[in-house]
């Protein structure tokens, strides 16, 4: 039999159809492929003939079958409303390690029909590695109702939950990608769309310096006194970070400290001040704005004589846990001591004999020199001297301390008699000196008689003990 299709004319651009006319052998079958484009949304609704005769068409048409062609075109609408950043990207701005932020996209769907979404990872043009670690979608995917004529649907919201796990930095990068589905095309639906969704986040870790560097000496102090230094904590990142200070925690195994807590896991005491042994540290716990500094005062009041150490340890929140994970530590040292002067009469007098008052008559007749001192009356003797002549004696005054000190000497009368006995016939130089530290000087006395008679006053050497 023969057959052919009119009225294909009318079916317009869109449809192509794979054979207008033939012969069809004795019961055989014969497919003819009808195929459509889709340029343009609306529906479509033709009407073609199928027209029948025999093979020579001498009897002409004997059958003719009225075949309607219709079809629906639609488009999927998705509209995904997100909180764009200045470069059109979702902006998380900038968090610390660790940290988490979260945003908001709302999806709906403006189309006819049900379609269906899932969002997918990607490192986009960037070498960011496994960015699930760091990112999480909820929900990944879901059903976006059609809005109704009369039941408009609500937008569906999908949270996006940024929570770095190290630094990194996104500047508007397409690492999140939309991929609609037509469920009503094929098995498991068809993908008809894939939107990129740029991304800007920035992870930081918190970054800092301490100044002085550690070990803070504050060298040789007087005991009783007190001296001061500063230490400075400066803020050199983006995001504020909280410092406290506390003691050296007990003794740790290598294994406790590599799972030691990060700063922002542990708890810590909000105290003004803390004092180990001769130091005070306040404040010792505080925020630090972006670029900003905190100066800690740390105060040593020397106590009993010695040398102290102590370690103390800088928290900062928000560091590399690999940075010191118990605390940036920081030592102080300072040493007590308490000037004094050598009373050793033989280093006093090492210019001079030193002798009992043992036949002391025989002592003074045969001694050398102009000097001498008698160790059991504690007394220095001015030996052959000629009145009216100048003899001259040179007491050595040692620091017995490692710190530097000041000393004042004097030459006054006995007690009950009056200093003009003695005013012209001693006299001193210097009245003051400042010994360096385990060092001496000398003072010297001159004795001058104005008659033969015996004359005596007291030769002292103070030191001045600092004020606090």
């Amino acid at each position: 039999m023969a057959w052919h299709l009119s009225g294909l004319e009318d079916l317009g651009d869109e449809f192509s159809v794979s054979q207008g006319r033939g012969i069809v052998g004795p019961r055989t079958d014969f497919k003819v492929n009808v195929d459509f484009k889709a340029e343009k949304i609306g529906m479509t609704n033709k009407i073609i003939r199928l027209e029948v005769s025999d093979a020579e068409n001498i009897l002409g048409i004997v059958h003719a079958e009225t075949i309607k062609v219709s079809v629906e075109v639609y488009d999927v609408n998705l509209s995904i409303d997100m909180p764009e950043g200045p470069d059109g990207s979702v902006e998380f701005g900038t968090i610390n390690v660790f940290d988490n932020k979260k945003e908001v996209l709302s999806l709906k769907n403006k189309g006819l029909y049900d379609i269906e979404y899932s969002f997918k990872l990607t490192t986009g043009s960037s070498k960011k590695g496994d960015l699930k670690s760091h990112f999480t979608v909820r929900p990944q995917k879901g059903v976006l109702k059609a809005s109704r004529p009369k039941a408009s649907q609500p937008p569906v919201k999908v949270e996006i939950l940024f929570h770095p796990m190290t630094e990194m930095l996104l500047k508007s990068k397409p690492i999140l990608l939309c991929q609609v589905f037509d469920p009503q095309v094929g098995k498991g639906g068809e993908t008809v769309a894939t939107i990129p969704v740029r991304v800007s986040a920035r992870a930081v870790y918190s970054k800092y310096s301490i100044e002085p560097a550690s070990p803070i000496d504050f060298g040789l102090i007087t005991k009783g006194t007190k001296k001061t230094q500063v230490l400075t904590v400066e803020n050199k990142g983006a995001l504020n970070f909280k410092f406290f200070i506390h003691q050296a925690p007990p003794l740790q195994s290598s294994q406790q400290e590599e799972s030691a807590p990060s700063v922002k896991e542990r708890t810590h005491s909000t105290q003004a001040q803390l004092t180990v042994g001769m130091f005070t540290v306040s404040p010792c716990s505080g925020s630090v704005g972006p670029w900003g500094k905190q100066n800690i005062t740390v105060d040593c009041n020397a106590g009993a004589e010695g040398k102290c150490e102590e370690k103390l340890y800088i928290d900062i929140s928000n560091r590399d846990p690999k940075d010191n994970p118990l605390g940036i530590p920081f030592t102080l040292t300072a040493e007590s001591c308490f000037p004094a002067l050598v009373e050793d009469i033989t280093s006093i007098f090492e210019k001079y004999p030193i002798h009992s008052n043992v036949n002391l008559h025989q002592t003074l007749q045969s001694v050398q020199g102009n000097g001498v001192f008698i160790k059991d009356d504690n007394k220095f003797i001015f030996t052959k001297v000629v009145v009216g002549q100048r003899a001259t004696a040179r007491f050595k005054i040692s620091n017995a301390s490692r710190l530097p000190c000041d000393v004042v000497l004097s030459i006054k009368a006995l007690p009950g008699e009056p200093h003009s006995l003695i005013s012209n016939i001693f006299k001193l130089d210097p009245v003051e000196m400042r010994i360096p530290g385990l060092s001496h000087s000398f003072a010297t006395v001159t004795f001058t008689p104005e008659q033969k008679e015996d004359y005596q006053c007291t030769f002292r050497a103070s030191v001045v003990i600092p004020k606090r």
